[in-house]
């Protein structure tokens, strides 16, 4: 019994006040009813669910208990505070709905829900509280629709439902929410068009639609919101939407353009049966695609790969970056490939070599820093090859040797190293060769005499050169690194050897800023010179 008692004197020290007769206990302090019109307890680290006394202060205009650990459900009793203005619950763990009693606060100008655990649809009657200026119930879990009455937060001026599970289309009245000043619908399931009607946020300085699915063109009138920063992602952001281009001009309003940010549809107008392709739309079956000098952007659609029945496709002298798909190697009816004049980068894919029926394949000035791959070799149809002006390296592949029918190869204005195949002097159908500007060393073969177009100049190629070749397609030559052994009598100059019994004529395989080498000197009998 003695326990009991005791037990039961210190329950009732617990439940017993220190406070007056028209006073409210909470967490320690005494807060006189008739007195209170603030309380804010913001950041106490204050923990539990909210208690029922806290309603017992009916002449609250400002409560804030944001940044706390309050937990459990908002209590219903909270409508009996009906003198509110702000209303701060903000940075909780509160979790449950939004109690519908929060409609009938109609004197609040200040609701802050965010940052919690809250779920489930947001009652209408919020979206009635006609003196509301700021609602913020951002990064929260509620679903279902904002409902077509929205128009009663006639006096909102910031919008916060971001970061949520809401969905359905944006009503249209809140695009007429004329004192609106910012907007923030993002990481929700918006979905539907943007109506023309948005111009009337004439107030609007910040608007956030980014992440959610709405679709469609957006409307010109977008551009009539004119506080809005476009070009700075703290005021404006719609990107990872459905939006796309306007059909009769293939562009974004101009306010806006550049600013739209990555898109989640290609926006394609086609109907059935066709490709869109860069804004193209592309019959499955057609055989000859030229779309050269269109202003083409961006990588190389993979799609291409899908108009298995192309023998043609030409994307040269556009703005195409990126590198090569793969997928180009499932157009094995192909005989004509011309990329050339893009930006495009990476390495030439190995599944080109499954395009057998090639005859003409253009990468030239591009950025293509690959080496050449062997596989081409097996191009055996080939008659034109271009894969100059690029930043190719390593040698030349000896398999191209395979390609007999070969008239013209271009791989000049490279990087490409090592010796000059001698298989390539055997094909006899090459008329045209240019190996200029590269780093090629070695020897040149007599085999290349017959080709009737011929360029070896600026390499590292070592004399002696054959007599076949002039000046003009030997060109200039780096022979530092070459050693070069002429015969007794002859004397070398500039890499090359010279029998003093002949006219000696020298110009322009000379490096410019050359010294006059010692070895002139030696020849004795020499009657002309001309340098």
């Amino acid at each position: 019994m003695i326990y009991l008692f005791l037990f039961s004197c210190k329950d009732s020290v617990l439940e017993s006040s220190d406070c007056l007769n028209g006073e409210v206990e909470l967490w320690g302090q005494c807060y006189d009813v008739a007195t209170t019109t603030e309380l804010n307890l913001s950041n106490n680290n204050l923990s539990g669910p909210i208690p029922n006394e806290l309603f017992d202060l009916t002449n609250l205009t400002i409560l804030d208990l944001s940044d706390n650990n309050f937990n459990g459900e908002i209590p219903s009793d909270i409508y009996q505070l009906t003198n509110l203005t702000n209303l701060v619950l903000s940075g909780n763990l509160l979790s449950g709905s939004a109690p519908p009693q929060i409609g009938s606060l109609s004197n609040l100008e200040y609701l802050s829900l965010d940052n919690n655990q809250l779920s489930g649809e947001i009652h209408s009657s919020i979206y009635e509280l006609a003196n509301l200026k700021y609602l913020y119930l951002q990064s929260n879990q509620f679903t279902g629709q904002i409902p077509g009455s929205f128009s009663g937060l006639g006096a909102i001026i910031k919008l916060y439902l971001h970061e949520n599970d809401l969905g359905g289309s944006i009503p249209l009245s809140v695009w007429q929410l004329a004192n609106l000043q910012e907007l923030n619908l993002s990481g929700n399931n918006f979905y539907g068009d943007l109506p023309s009607d948005i111009s009337a946020l004439t107030n609007l300085n910040k608007l956030f639609l980014n992440d959610n699915d709405i679709q469609g063109e957006i409307p010109e009138s977008i551009c009539d919101l004119t506080l809005i920063n476009w070009s700075a992602d703290t005021s404006f952001n719609i990107s990872g939407n459905l939006f796309c281009k306007a059909f009769a001009t293939n562009q974004y309003p101009d306010c806006i353009e550049g600013y739209q940010g990555d898109q989640k549809d290609d926006c394609s107008q086609c109907i059935g049966g066709q490709l869109d392709i860069s804004g193209e739309c592309v019959d499955n079956t057609e055989t000859n695609l030229d779309l050269s000098g269109q202003d083409l952007a961006g990588e190389i659609p993979e799609e291409l790969g899908d108009l298995t029945s192309l023998t043609e496709l030409d994307l040269s002298g556009n703005d195409l970056s990126g590198s090569i798909p793969d997928d180009l190697g499932d157009l094995t009816n192909l005989a004509g490939l011309d990329l050339s004049d893009n930006e495009l980068t990476g390495s030439i894919p190995d599944d080109l070599s499954s395009l057998t029926n090639l005859t003409e394949l253009d990468l030239s000035q591009n950025e293509i820093s690959s080496t050449i791959p062997e596989e081409l070799g097996d191009l055996i149809n080939l008659t034109e090859l271009d894969l100059s002006g690029n930043e190719l390296t390593g040698d030349v592949p000896e398999e191209f040797a395979n390609l007999t029918n070969l008239t013209d190869l271009d791989l000049s204005d490279n990087e490409l190293s090592g010796e000059i195949p001698d298989e390539l002097g055997n094909l006899t159908n090459l008329a045209e060769l240019d190996l200029s500007d590269n780093d090629l060393s070695g020897s040149i073969s007599e085999s290349f005499c017959d080709v009737d177009t011929i360029d070896f100049s600026n390499n590292e190629l070592c004399p002696p050169y054959p007599d076949c070749f002039t000046n003009d397609e030997i060109g200039y030559q780096d022979t530092s690194g070459c050693s070069v052994q002429c015969a007794d009598g002859e004397a070398e100059l500039w890499g090359e050897c010279y029998d003093p019994s002949e006219e000696i004529i020298i110009n322009d395989i000379i490096e410019p800023g050359s010294d006059i080498p010692e070895d002139l000197s030696e020849l004795t009998d020499l009657t002309s010179l001309d340098l």
